[in-house]
Formats: structure tokens, C-alpha cells, sequence
């Protein structure tokens, strides 16, 4: 892991050099639970897709702020510096709370990616989006993924939608926020479409 010191916070995070473009990658909001080891189980699915970069949000993990407390402004300078050392085509996943924090920072991306994302109600994208989600999620509503039907959505969906998706699974399980760790099958699929 690497330590970005930046003006605003301390990020610690993990580049992980494989393929493709170079996607960020923002955890959940629990402050617990959520760090960059959240995505370890499912770093060989990323790696068969792009070049992940794993982000401790400040306040999370190893990651701390220096100047104010704002996740979205310290995040968008760590990014802001990994895009102006880095080449290649650059994308951003973020996962519940991660995601709201993810759709603040499009600006230079070219590919988005949202798991169950938490307080995103309107979302001004042109390109294609990849989401995954859980019908049954017991955090965030199934409800909230209207905002993204009418987009240029591509949809994995635990559970049965009455509208149309790229792919659903049908599972016995009770409801999950983590629908990208308890069915990697489907994350696999959300990858691949992410970097389509």
C-alpha cells in the first residue's frame, strides 16, 4: 500500500498494474468494516479487467484528513494527482455511500460503476453505467434504482425486476448490501460491462 500526502488528508492506497483502463475503486461508508480490504476478495476479478486503485477514504483504514473534512474534496485531489502521473483511460466504482462520493468525481472518466449506491437521486452521464444490486437489500431500497433505468444502464440484479436487466440471479438468501461479495459470478459480470 501507498501513502498519497496530499493538502487536504492522507490517502492511503493500493495501485494494483494488470489491464485496461485504470478504474478507482471507493468503499461503503462504514467506518468499521469499510477500507480498501473490503475489495481484497475480489481482486482477481478486477485484475482480469483493468488496473484497480484502491482508496481509503479519509476517516477509513489508514486514511486521514489534514485540512477539513470533506471525503469528496480530498478524494478528488488524491484522483487529481494519480491522473496527472498516470496514462490510459481512467473509470470509477463506488460502492453505497462510496457511490455518492464517487458521482462527485466523474470529471476525466470514462467509465462509472455503482453497487447499491447510497444518495444518488439525479446523475447527469452520458456514457454507459454498470450497477449491481441486491432487490432486497436491506440498506438501500431496490426502489432508488429508477433514478437509473432510463440511462444508458447496464443492470445485474439479484432477484427478479419487472423491467428489463442484463442479468438477474434468483437467490434463496435473505436481502444483502454486498451483493458484490456474496455473488462474484455477478460482479464478474458487472466488470466486464463496466470496461465494454
Amino acid at each position: 500500500m501507498t501513502t498519497f500526502e496530499g493538502k487536504l488528508a492522507s490517502i492511503n492506497y493500493k495501485y494494483i498494474e494488470s489491464r485496461g483502463p485504470i478504474i478507482f475503486f471507493n468503499h461503503g461508508g462504514h467506518p468499521t468494516f469499510q477500507n480498501i480490504e473490503y475489495w481484497t476478495p475480489l481482486i482477481d476479478i478486477m485484475k482480469k479487467y483493468c488496473s484497480p486503485v484502491l482508496i481509503d477514504a479519509p476517516g477509513h483504514g489508514l486514511s486521514e484528513y489534514r485540512d477539513g473534512n470533506n471525503k469528496i474534496d480530498a478524494i478528488r485531489e488524491f484522483i487529481n494527482y494519480f491522473m496527472n502521473t498516470h496514462d490510459g483511460e481512467f473509470g470509477i466504482v463506488g460502492r453505497s455511500a462510496g457511490g455518492r462520493i464517487s458521482v462527485n468525481l466523474l470529471q476525466g472518466m470514462n467509465y462509472l460503476g455503482l453497487i447499491a449506491p447510497a444518495g444518488v437521486d439525479e446523475l447527469n452521464w452520458k456514457s454507459n453505467i454498470s450497477i449491481i444490486w441486491d432487490m432486497k437489500d436491506p440498506v438501500i431500497p431496490f426502489s432508488r434504482i429508477n433514478t437509473f433505468k432510463n440511462m444508458n444502464s447496464k443492470i445485474f440484479v439479484v432477484g427478479k425486476p419487472d423491467f428489463e436487466v442484463n442479468k438477474y440471479i434468483i437467490s434463496d438468501k435473505k436481502g444483502t448490501h454486498i451483493p458484490e461479495i456474496e455473488y462474484p459470478e455477478l460482479f464478474d459480470l458487472f466488470m466486464q460491462a463496466l470496461v465494454e
